[in-house]
């Protein structure tokens, strides 16, 4: 398959099986703050965004190894390489682990955290970009697909960078 390039899949799942946790001992979701591209994180998602008790999550990138690009003649000399993107994550936060249903005594969410619970489907990222420029960077525009109408500030979209070195 490496005729049409290389498929790079990480799958993760977890699930908290202790009752009364407190927030700060459950699953939260890698996320990234930077321009600087992350491996398994999610570019567009705010710190504890989504708190859960049960997770799964997949990030899929697919390098294309000039699979489009290499058939326009001019843009084939410079080497450039096509990569695609797709992450999500589908989580739970269980009634024990939740503060003030069950246990009064559970510490309370921060106030500017925006929690949301994850009751419409899972979250989900896209990407498309290149690799190979310059022979050296990786530039990528990453899209988020769900959760947009939440009632705090969110990323919609928007482009990340990263030192990549591939031969």
């Amino acid at each position: 398959m490496s005729l049409f390039g290389t498929a790079e899949i990480a799958l993760g799942a977890g699930h908290v099986w202790s009752k009364g946790t407190p927030f700060t001992e459950l699953l939260v979701p890698n996320t990234n703050l930077s321009y600087i591209i992350q491996p398994q994180s999610f570019e567009l998602m705010n710190p504890l965004e989504f708190i859960n008790s049960t997770y799964a999550s997949w990030d899929i990138t697919y390098r294309m190894e000039g699979l489009i690009l290499n058939q326009i003649p001019g843009i084939k000399k410079l080497g450039l390489r096509e990569i695609v993107g797709f992450r999500g994550l589908w989580g739970n936060l269980n009634r024990s682990n939740t503060p003030g249903e069950n246990d009064p005594s559970l510490f309370i969410f921060p106030d500017d955290a925006g929690i949301v619970k994850m009751d419409k489907g899972p979250y989900m990222e896209i990407s498309a970009g290149l690799d190979n420029v310059f022979r050296i960077l990786r530039l990528e525009y990453v899209w988020r697909l769900s959760y947009l109408n939440v009632p705090y500030e969110i990323d919609r979209h928007g482009l990340r960078l990263a030192m990549h070195f591939s031969f």
